[in-house]
C-alpha cells in the first residue's frame, strides 16, 4: 500500500481505497462518473480506516445503504442533466471486481456499483442507495490474509491517493491509471502486459492502434501527473518483434511543486471552471480539446485562441446573433488553427 500525502495544494486529506477496487474494470466509467464514485469512497472513509486499523463495520440489516452526491461538486448547474444521466447507467452497468491485477482469474463480483436513487428536493443534491453487500465490499477487504512487514492488520490491502489530482485531470484514464501508480509506489513500478493494462483503462476501439494509445492515454496522463500529482510515472516498451507487448513503469514522487498558473493548469480551469461557455460542454464534447495538450502545440497560442473564441461568442449574443451550436463553432475554430495530428 502507499500512503501518499495529500497534494500541498489541497487540503483535503488522502482517500483509501481496498486494491480490490483499484484492480476493478468500470466500464464505461468516464469522469462523471468516477466523480460520484470518489464522492461514495469520501463518505465511507471513517468506516474504510476502521477496517485497516483491524477492526469489522457491518451495516444495520437493511437492502441498501443510503449515501449523498453532490453534484455542484461535479460540474455547472446546466449540466446537472448529465451527472443524473451517469448516475442512472451506473445502475444497470456492471463493474468486474478482482483480487488480483492480473484480471484473469475468477471475478470476485460482477455488479452495478448502484442500486437506484433519488433526486432530492436541494436540486443539487440526490440520494444514492447502494446495495449492502456492494457498500460492505468498498470498506472490507480479505480478513484471511495475514499482514505484512509489522502494519496495521488489514492496512496493507489499501491503497491511499489525493483527490487534488484527479479533480485536476482532463483525462477518463487518470482514475484507473494512478490509482494503481499509488498501489505500487512504495515497490517502486510494476511491469504489465499491453492488453491487461488496455482492459483495466478500458480503452475504447479509437485508440486501439499503440500510437494512439501511448498519444492520448500514456503520454497524456505522464504529463498531466507531471503538474499536479502527487506521484509520477516513466515507463519503458518492451517489444515482441514491431509489437509492444508489455509496459515497465518506473514510479517516483514528484519533486515539482504544483504551478497554478502554468499554462496547462489555464487550460485546464478555462475549459471547465472559468468561462460559461465552455462549462456547459459535455465530457465527451470536453475530451475533444486534450489533442492540444499532447502534441507540439504552442499552449500560450492555444489559450489565447480558447478565450478569443469565447468572447467572440459572447459578443454575437449580445449582439443577438447567438451561436446555435457553441461546442461546434469553438471546436471548428481551434482545429482550424490548431489542426489535429
Amino acid at each position: 500500500m502507499a500512503i501518499a500525502g495529500a497534494h500541498t495544494d489541497d487540503k483535503r486529506p488522502p482517500l483509501f481505497v481496498g486494491n480490490r477496487w483499484v484492480n476493478t474494470i468500470y466500464t464505461g466509467y468516464g469522469i462523471v462518473k468516477q466523480k460520484i464514485l470518489l464522492q461514495i469512497l469520501e463518505q465511507l472513509q471513517g468506516d474504510i480506516k476502521k477496517v485497516m486499523n483491524g477492526s469489522r463495520v457491518n451495516f444495520p440489516n437493511v437492502p441498501v445503504v443510503l449515501l449523498q452526491l453532490d453534484m455542484s461538486k461535479i460540474c455547472h448547474y446546466n449540466n446537472y442533466h448529465w451527472v443524473r444521466k451517469a448516475v442512472k447507467e451506473m445502475c444497470s452497468q456492471e463493474i468486474k471486481i478482482y483480487n488480483d491485477n492480473t484480471f484473469k482469474q475468477d471475478i470476485y463480483v460482477s455488479a452495478p456499483l448502484l442500486h437506484t436513487f433519488h433526486q432530492m428536493e436541494d436540486k443539487k443534491i440526490i440520494t444514492l442507495q447502494v446495495k449492502r453487500n456492494i457498500a460492505e465490499l468498498l470498506i472490507h477487504v480479505d480478513f484471511n490474509r495475514a499482514p505484512k512487514d509489522g502494519k496495521k492488520p488489514h492496512a496493507f490491502q489499501y491503497t491511499s491517493f489525493d483527490r487534488f489530482t484527479i479533480d485536476h485531470s482532463s483525462s477518463k484514464y487518470m482514475f484507473p491509471l494512478y490509482t494503481m501508480v499509488c498501489s505500487y509506489a512504495e515497490r517502486g513500478g510494476f511491469e504489465m502486459k499491453i492488453d491487461e493494462l488496455r482492459e483495466h483503462l478500458q480503452v475504447e476501439e479509437k485508440y486501439r492502434g499503440f500510437d494512439n494509445f501511448h498519444r492520448f492515454v500514456l503520454r497524456h496522463v505522464q504529463k498531466e501527473l507531471e503538474k499536479c500529482g502527487q506521484y509520477c510515472f516513466n515507463y519503458t516498451l518492451i517489444k515482441k518483434g514491431r509489437d509492444v507487448t508489455r509496459i515497465v513503469f518506473k514510479i517516483f514522487k514528484n519533486k515539482k511543486q504544483f504551478d497554478y498558473n502554468d499554462v496547462w493548469m489555464k487550460i485546464y480551469r478555462t475549459l471547465r471552471q472559468d468561462l460559461p461557455y465552455y462549462m456547459r460542454f459535455n465530457e465527451d464534447q470536453l475530451e475533444q480539446f486534450n489533442y492540444l495538450l499532447t502534441g507540439e502545440y504552442d499552449l500560450d497560442a492555444v489559450l489565447a485562441k480558447l478565450i478569443y473564441v469565447h468572447k467572440a461568442l459572447v459578443k454575437r449574443k449580445d449582439a443577438g446573433d447567438a451561436v446555435n451550436k457553441p461546442f461546434i463553432y469553438t471546436i471548428q475554430a481551434i482545429h482550424k488553427e490548431f489542426p489535429p495530428g
